[in-house]
């Protein structure tokens, strides 16, 4: 469990529980809000949009003399953990629900119609049928996308492809994904759709377990792929340093490209991509909205990264590591 931070007045009273196998949270809160906040597992990206929340949203109600208590659950990874870590919060009367992933924020939707449910690294809130519309959310459930910008990431394919040249064309992309999470495969046939419609060659390789990947990543070579593209897939960017060494191991050295720049990092040669720590701090303003200034969560529509607030990041170890040149113009992105 990642460490629980803790903001309030005065000292408090802690008293520890356990819940579902996770720790408990102390009931005796003198804070003028309290927020409880599910993690679905251990992941860079997520626990970096779950600091930024908490800093930024301290920061917030703090200029206005209020206080607040966070009380951070992690399911490490065991999804049968989702009910109970929000079916307590709900029992505790907090203030709002602060959701990371799709599946724990449907959970949370699940469990309350009255408390406002913040999710946050959701890539499409109207298919996971979080929201109404994302103008819209029509319900106590609202938050932020975390849609990668599809056409730039393919571009950035293309200049790796094509020794920087953006208009390349003849490469086939792999996209590789987790057949269980929809957010996954949502961006799987986006990428696809984008790909097509430049007329690159791209298919998709769905495993159902890390266990798969020894021998999904030789056979997408074997495939002609080119280049593999990996969405914000929870169970991948979780096991990315699995992926490039098992992209090493097995002789198959093939470029990767990650939704995001923290499992990027681990894995992948270079991305562009959404900044999670500024998600957290979307998700800060909009709890303030709410708590504050009584902004209703079924009117308050869901938040997406503009061009400005993209991230970059250019691997050039992991580059070097499977025998790949980045292109100077895509040095030159982040230069």
């Amino acid at each position: 469990m990642r460490k629980k931070l803790l903001i309030a007045a005065v000292a408090v009273v802690a008293v520890a529980a356990i819940v579902a196998g996770v720790l408990g949270f102390s009931a005796c809160s003198t804070a003028d809000f309290t927020i409880g906040i599910a993690l679905p597992m251990q992941h860079d990206a997520l626990g970096m949009a779950a600091d930024t929340f908490q800093t930024e949203l301290t920061r917030l109600l703090e200029a206005d003399g209020l206080t607040v208590e966070f009380d951070e659950q992690n399911a490490n990874s065991d999804a049968s953990l989702y009910p109970s870590i929000v079916n307590n919060f709900v029992n505790r009367g907090y203030d709002m629900i602060y959701t990371l992933g799709t599946d724990i924020s449907v959970a949370a939707a699940t469990a309350t119609q009255t408390i406002p449910v913040l999710f946050n690294a959701v890539t499409d809130p109207v298919e996971a049928k979080l929201v109404a519309s994302n103008e819209a959310p029509g319900a106590n459930v609202t938050g932020v996308s975390d849609l990668n910008p599809i056409d730039e990431q393919v571009g950035l394919m293309q200049m790796l492809m094509g020794n920087g040249s953006a208009d390349f064309t003849d490469f086939k992309v792999g996209v590789l994904y987790t057949l269980s999470e929809v957010n996954s495969q949502v961006q799987a046939d986006s990428v696809q759709a984008a790909c097509e419609a430049k007329g690159i060659e791209c298919e998709q390789y769905g495993i159902v377990d890390i266990n798969a990947l020894n021998a999904q990543i030789p056979a997408m070579k074997s495939d002609g792929v080119d280049i593999i593209y990996i969405p914000t897939d929870n169970l991948l960017a979780s096991n990315a340093a699995t992926v490039n060494a098992q992209n090493k191991s097995t002789g198959t050295n093939l470029p990767i490209v990650c939704g995001e720049t923290s499992m990027n990092a681990l894995c992948g040669v270079a991305t562009i991509s959404v900044d999670y720590g500024t998600l957290g701090e979307f998700a800060a303003q909009m709890a303030y909205d709410i708590l504050v200034n009584g902004a209703k969560p079924a009117e308050t529509a869901v938040k997406f990264s503009a061009q400005e607030d993209l991230a970059y990041s250019i691997e050039e170890d992991i580059a070097a590591g499977i025998g790949f040149t980045i292109p100077d113009a895509v040095k030159e992105l982040v230069a």
